[in-house]
């Protein structure tokens, strides 16, 4: 094909590429500058999927190196500059009209000077080729606006999403392999146990505050995670600065494409009161269980010895009380043992009178004989006499749980 002459207005030849370079956008910049310089050419045109897209030259490249560009991870893509750029060129023009075959069938033409440097692109409508300054700040100008906005509506994004983690009470993580660095929510470390900005910013912190028991089980979970790119989900405990226990639940997942670039993220969450919950339904479980038991073996006896012995063991296994007695009421509203299940090492109260305020003063009474139970956490926070603390530290008792047995709506017995 024979090559058209171009005159721009300046007076310096140009020609059109008759067999111009084509390279795809997916290609690395070392990809690209490697098969420019084998062709020989100071440009190429870029092309997406077969369809010419944009336009790279040296001035890209000189641009890359400038900006510490990876030139192995990079891609054309990101430096090219984009055909819909280009704007009608004034300054070159064509002596003589193009012949319409000419471009037939192809989407534009190179055109270059005579050091083989690219100034345009030709096509039936003329000659396209980047935008003068003013028209450059003005894209410049546009751009930087439509950059404003949308930083402007990611730091939106990102304060609605602190919001929310916040009113969650859900804290995040972040831990970057390559760099070595974790980052945390000021929510992660309360969470955690720990005051904002304690967190000392290495992973293994992490767990300064993570309950023993589970320590080794939480970094095992993260470290497979995140060397493995896989999902975790894993509950565990905290001690808190006050000595109390919570229990979190944290999920995220691994990232990257090798082990020197994995990257793990996750969200954490308390989740005390849900567990609170399902251990009132193991207890509810087991009570019912308790009952269920009980109610068989009464069955299969005939007397009550019976069944109140059955009953004080099964109520000692179940609450692992180191004694369950039950004390049958007496005329004068003493309590008298009559069964009793304790501990071995524990002196038996079988047979004894018991005189204790919970068993005989009246205003216990009325309280069980409304079906009420009781609850003693500490005998020494009960002012007792000498002689009541005695008693009780003879049979090495020091809180109580007293439940009463009624018959109908009399007070037979405490349990």
């Amino acid at each position: 094909m024979p090559t058209q002459v171009l005159t721009p207005t300046l007076g310096q030849m140009v020609t059109v590429d008759p067999s111009p370079l084509k390279i795809e956008a997916t290609l690395s910049l070392w990809q690209a500058l490697n098969a420019m310089t084998a062709a020989a050419k100071s440009y190429a045109l870029v092309s997406c999927a077969q369809t010419p897209t944009g336009i790279f030259t040296y001035e890209h490249v000189t641009q890359a190196i400038a900006d510490g560009a990876n030139f192995e991870k990079t891609t054309l893509g990101d430096w090219m500059t984009p055909l819909d750029r280009l704007r009608p060129s004034f300054d070159i023009h064509i002596e003589g009209e193009p012949s319409p075959a000419y471009l037939t069938g192809a989407p534009g033409l190179p055109v270059v000077n005579s050091s083989g440097h690219w100034v345009g692109l030709l096509t039936p409508e003329g000659v396209y080729t980047l935008p003068n300054e003013a028209e450059f700040c003005h894209g410049c100008l546009i751009h930087l606006n439509h950059c404003h906005q949308t930083s402007a509506a990611l730091v939106a994004h990102q304060n609605h999403l602190t919001l929310a983690l916040k009113g969650a009470r859900m804290g995040t993580l972040d831990w970057d392999l390559a760099t070595q660095t974790v980052t945390v929510s000021e929510e992660l470390e309360t969470l955690l146990g720990m005051a904002p900005g304690e967190f000392e910013g290495d992973f293994h912190s992490l767990f300064k505050h993570v309950h023993t028991e589970d320590r080794e089980y939480v970094y095992q979970a993260l470290q497979q995670a995140l060397h493995h790119r896989q999902r975790y989900a894993i509950d565990f405990r905290v001690t808190q600065p006050n000595g109390t226990v919570r229990w979190l639940l944290s999920q995220g997942q691994g990232f990257g494409d090798s082990a020197l670039t994995s990257r793990l993220a996750g969200v954490t969450l308390d989740i005390s009161a849900q567990k609170q919950a399902e251990t009132e339904l193991i207890l509810q479980a087991q009570r019912e269980r308790l009952v269920g038991e009980i109610a068989q073996r009464i069955r299969t006896l005939l007397d009550l010895d019976s069944i109140l012995q059955q009953t004080v063991i099964s109520v000692r296994e179940f609450i692992e009380a180191d004694r369950v007695i039950i004390l049958q009421c007496t005329a004068d509203m003493s309590g008298k043992v009559i069964q009793e299940s304790c501990a071995p090492d524990y002196p038996a109260m079988m047979g004894w009178e018991v005189r204790d305020p919970w068993s005989v003063d009246e205003k216990f009474l009325a309280h069980y004989r409304q079906g009420r139970g009781l609850g003693v956490a500490n005998i020494y926070e009960q002012g007792l006499s000498k002689d009541q603390l005695l008693f009780l530290e003879y049979f090495r008792i020091q809180a109580e749980v007293v439940v009463p047995l009624l018959q109908e709506d009399t007070l037979w017995g405490l349990l």
